[in-house]
């Protein structure tokens, strides 16, 4: 009864935090804007409290999504599998989402401490303290592949190799954690980072077969993405760090906050009423045509990805609403709404303004 409680506890505090960040991350845009019509300066360092309000939205999110067995992945439904083998698989997965969500962990922690000096701050609190979000957050990750997993192997052979191939996987950056924190520790601990570029290129070809073979049936893509690019850049000898560096560049971006907030503002729409109204509006518009609502999501989308350069922009914003208005009264079914929704977007990649057609 206790152990349930506090499991109900860590879930209901895990999800009031993100939702107060994303709270918080809606806010304040809008305080700066209203502080900017009086007085014409704004709230002080916005872009950056936007920045690293996102990096814990995100992570948090990445959490959550863990805890839910949430996270994008290939289906593997459509494949007659025996259950002995798909056990296998699961297993085999877990490992692997273990120890490169480990791995990560470690390169964000080094990150963490290398990127940012003691010094520097925001609003009195250290940004190393800020970025430890990351580490933080793909540890958790990493745990909920062997918490949430079902149809796995003997846990108690599994958990203990995939811990040693996450520790193998952080040879380098726990060297770098070391010695960021003891400058006067031993030298010999670098021979771990050199056993591990050295053996890399060995190893390397293994859990490349392991990763792509175990995303066909279900492994998470980013580990799947994430687990390539540190197999490759470990190739060439790389700073492991670099890949936390460029994840933390992409979410300091500021167009990227408007992701969060438009997936916020699709789920109002489509939990409220508005999407009760929205339905006859575009029924009234569209509904005497053949299709009428499925050649209006699909002018809707394209009109949006257009603009907003990013299809998975467009599902995010109006995939819940959309949805609604598709499947309301049993008008389409759920795997052809999603099929749509999915599809109708990057039709607005084609047409100018969109990014893709600049850049071309």
């Amino acid at each position: 009864m206790d152990k349930s409680k506090n499991k109900f506890n860590a879930v209901v505090f895990e999800n009031i935090l993100g939702g107060v960040f994303l709270l918080l991350l809606a806010l304040f845009p809008l305080f700066d804007q209203i502080l900017q019509f009086f007085n014409k300066t704004g709230l002080p360092g916005i872009f950056d409290l936007n920045k690293y309000l996102l990096l814990w939205v995100a992570f948090l999110s990445g959490m959550i999504a863990s805890r839910e067995n949430a996270h994008l992945s290939l289906s593997s439904d459509w494949l007659k599998l025996n259950s002995t083998f798909k056990k296998m698989v699961k297993s085999v997965s877990a490992v692997l989402g273990f120890g490169f969500s480990l791995s990560f962990s470690f390169a964000s922690l080094s990150f963490a401490l290398l990127a940012f000096d003691i010094s520097d701050s925001f609003y009195f609190i250290p940004v190393t303290i800020i970025v430890f979000i990351m580490a933080v957050g793909f540890f958790f990750i990493g745990i909920r592949f062997f918490s949430k997993g079902k149809n796995l192997g003997r846990k108690g052979v599994l958990i203990p190799i995939a811990v040693l191939l996450g520790l193998y996987l952080s040879l380098p950056t726990i060297a770098n954690i070391v010695y960021s924190l003891f400058p006067d520790f031993p030298a010999f601990l670098m021979s771990g980072s050199t056993f591990y570029y050295m053996s890399v290129n060995y190893t390397k070809w293994i859990l490349i077969a392991l990763l792509i073979g175990t995303g066909v049936f279900g492994t998470p893509i980013f580990i799947l993405l994430g687990g390539l690019a540190y197999i490759f850049f470990s190739g060439s000898w790389g700073a492991l760090e670099a890949i936390p560096n460029e994840a933390f560049n992409l979410l300091s971006d500021h167009a990227i906050p408007a992701i969060p907030l438009f997936t916020l503002t699709g789920f109002i729409l489509s939990e409220s009423k508005a999407g009760e109204r929205l339905v006859k509006v575009f029924k009234a518009l569209f509904g005497w045509l053949p299709g009428g609502l499925v050649i209006m999501t699909v002018i809707v989308c394209a009109f949006f990805t257009t603009f907003t350069g990013a299809s998975g922009v467009t599902i995010l914003a109006l995939g819940g609403m959309l949805a609604y208005i598709l499947t309301s009264n049993a008008e389409y079914k759920k795997q052809y709404t999603t099929g749509l929704l999915t599809s109708s977007g990057s039709i607005g990649l084609l047409f100018p303004p969109s990014l893709p057609i600049i850049m071309y």
